[in-house]
């Protein structure tokens, strides 16, 4: 709508520091209805079970700004949510 503001988000996805990035959406508003599709992979190499025990994946939404990146949200999950699943992965949440 013209005037409103948009955003062009990303998704950042961190664990064990490393971090990839989704695309960005274009000038997405706040009625916008957004889906992604994408796959990430973290290579990580050999960890113990034990040290994933303990490790957060943290996934950020961004506005990739010209200059800046705000976060405009953030949400932590604790490893063994996602390693404990078939594949070890989490789909259409």
């Amino acid at each position: 709508m013209e005037g409103e503001d948009t955003v062009d988000p990303i998704i950042k996805v961190t664990f064990m520091n490393k971090n990839k990035d989704t695309s960005a959406k274009n000038d997405c508003t706040r009625s916008s209805i957004l889906k992604w599709d994408e796959h990430l992979f973290l290579d990580i190499g050999e960890v113990k079970a034990k040290d994933i025990e303990e490790q957060l994946i943290e996934i950020e939404i961004m506005n990739k700004g010209f200059f800046k990146s705000d976060q405009i949200g953030y949400h932590p999950i604790s490893a063994p949510t996602i390693y404990n699943r078939k594949d070890h992965v989490l789909h259409n949440q």
